[in-house]
């Protein structure tokens, strides 16, 4: 991993723009530098910002001699063993790899998983400890030497003249110095470079950026899209912290054409006042992955267009800030649970008069504290899930309405709070039209509150109340059973319509039966048939066609019937006993 940082506008293609003249590859830090930099062909690297930068060590962050890639290993002998593992030499952290009077032949190295061109070091130290420092490669048979640099001259060596790319390196201690404390040692190549905050990246159409730690950015935009094609962005959009009064977002889509983000789209964890994205074009934005609000002051994502949005993942506000803020009269859609933030934050805000807002999910609490949708405007809105959860925890309103002309329509369980309704709407004139099921909770609170409620006939729906038996659950009573009020035409447990007599009207509705039962008239005559007793009559024509064959039950009258002689059967055994005997 190396740091490429522009050294002038231009295109990203273009190798005179990068410091080394060496265009950004694989696991690259690629830095503006305050220049303006056109990505017009298909980039992978480890991240692309616009702020400040130090320079990247090409050892990554060890987490044991192996992992995450590479070997680290030392001389394995002396004051080596007492403070651990090679690998915390390379750890990142300020814990102490070695400690004491130093020699010659202590040394700490690292093996990578393919040549590489060494040309700086850089050594970390406790105090105000220093020593002389040796960097050597390995060329397969023995160490060569590329350089000295005593660290009382600062803690980084100057580039030295190497330009051979060798697998494996290691930091010597030149000469005996004093005790020495050393905390961590990175390796640079010879083009990785510091680079100012300030400039940006401008992304053309049909081109796709992947990026392994995302999009950053300093105090002002680090890329825009402006296109009318298509182009896509597989990385994290992240939010940096920068001075309040600064409001930017790392990444603006303001083209006519259509932006794909597959990552996160995350807010700072600190206050300050810049976003994440925002979106005011009159194109389609569809992102894969959540959208999380930070802290303070403005949304993460911002959404004042015309276009479409399409967000599939989880959406939840920060402390005291909106992950979603929709304006104008863009149309988004949203499949996955929405949760509010802490405090006052919310996942979603609808401040635009003529916004359509679809949501496919559920609306939980997330942080808690505040709304996951505050409707703040007109517009519509429509949500496929349930508004909260069979738990009746928290005391929020997870839907909260503000707007006269507003309409929504909840499809799907709404339960109630706590303490407080998870739906709210005060105006008379907004339009609110609700399926249920109605779920109250064990003390009574009621799941929505609303001064104009439209219920939508739906099948199996009900309102579930508690009843008095228990004083209305208040302590030390238990919690009051559930007693529901349902519509004529979905009594629970009522029977179906198949089932009952056809033409019959039943459950004090409008359904009528299906199921035809027989008359009384065309049944055995004692037969029980829908509470009356059947009727047939046998007349003689029927009796007589009755086959001997299936009267065969003892001494009936069939089979004497049928045993009986008469002259016919008689002169017929005669003729036979005759025809016999001649």
């Amino acid at each position: 991993m190396a740091q490429r940082v522009a050294i002038a506008s231009g295109n990203w293609s273009n190798p005179a723009i990068w410091n080394g003249g060496v265009l950004p590859a694989a696991g690259d830090v690629v830095a503006s530098n305050t220049y303006t930099v056109t990505i017009d062909q298909n980039i992978n690297v480890d991240r692309i910002t616009n702020a400040s930068t130090t320079v990247v060590s090409e050892v990554p962050v060890m987490t044991s001699n192996t992992t995450p890639s590479g070997i680290a290993t030392n001389t394995g002998s002396g004051n080596f063993t007492t403070y651990g593992q090679p690998f915390t030499a390379f750890d990142g952290s300020s814990s102490i790899f070695y400690a004491g009077t130093p020699a010659t032949t202590d040394w700490v190295a690292y093996e990578f998983t393919s040549p590489k061109v060494i040309a700086r070091f850089a050594v970390s130290f406790n105090g105000g400890y220093s020593a002389n420092f040796a960097l050597e490669a390995w060329d397969g048979s023995t160490w060569i030497l590329i350089g000295t640099h005593n660290t009382t001259g600062g803690n980084t060596s100057p580039t030295f003249a190497n330009t051979t790319a060798y697998i494996k390196y290691r930091l010597r201690f030149a000469t005996v110095t004093a005790y020495t404390q050393v905390t961590d040692v990175s390796f640079f190549d010879s083009l990785s470079v510091a680079a100012t905050a300030g400039g940006t990246f401008i992304l053309n159409s049909g081109v796709t950026v992947t990026t392994v730690n995302g999009v950053s950015a300093s105090n002002l935009t680090c890329l825009t899209y402006s296109g009318s094609g298509t182009s896509t962005i597989i990385g994290n959009i992240n939010a940096l912290t920068v001075t309040p009064g600064t409001y930017s977002y790392t990444l603006v889509h303001n083209g006519s054409g259509t932006l794909n983000i597959t990552g996160n789209l995350n807010a700072s964890s600190t206050c300050n006042n810049r976003g994440c994205l925002t979106f005011t074009g009159s194109g389609i934005l569809n992102v894969t992955g959540n959208l999380l609000g930070g802290f303070c002051n403005s949304p993460n994502v911002d959404v004042s267009g015309t276009g479409t949005m399409n967000v599939v993942g989880y959406v939840e506000g920060g402390s005291n800030i909106t992950a979603l803020n929709i304006a104008g009269n863009a149309r988004v859609n949203i499949t996955g649970d929405i949760g509010g933030g802490s405090n006052t934050g919310r996942g979603v805000t609808i401040n635009g008069a003529n916004t359509i807002t679809t949501i496919t999910g559920n609306l939980v609490l997330g942080l808690g504290g505040g709304p996951a949708i505050f409707f703040n405007a007109g517009g519509n809105l429509t949500v496929t899930g349930n508004i909260g959860n069979n738990l009746f925890s928290g005391g929020t309103t997870l839907l909260q309405a503000q707007s006269n002309s507003s309409y929504i329509k909840i499809i799907g369980t709404i339960f109630a709070g706590s303490n407080i309704a998870h739906f709210s709407s005060a105006s008379l004139s907004a339009i609110n039209i609700l399926t249920g099921p109605f779920i109250s909770s064990v003390t009574g609170i009621q799941p929505f509150s609303v001064a104009r409620m439209h219920y939508q006939l739906t099948t199996g729906s009900y309102y579930e109340f508690r009843d008095s038996s228990t004083n209305g659950a208040l302590p030390p009573a238990l919690a009051a059973p559930a007693t529901r009020l349902v519509s004529p035409d979905t009594i629970i447990g009522s029977l179906l319509a198949s089932d009952v007599r056809s033409g019959i009207v039943y459950s004090a509705g409008s359904l009528v039966g299906t199921m035809i039962v027989p008359s009384p008239t065309q049944v055995v005559n004692g037969i029980p048939v829908d509470n009356t007793v059947g009727t047939a009559i046998l007349d003689a024509t029927s009796i007589w066609a009755v086959p001997l064959t299936s009267i065969n039950t003892l001494n009936s009258i069939g089979r004497r019937v049928k045993n009986a002689a008469t002259v016919e059967t008689t002169a017929a055994q005669i003729q036979t006993t005759i025809n016999n005997n001649e």
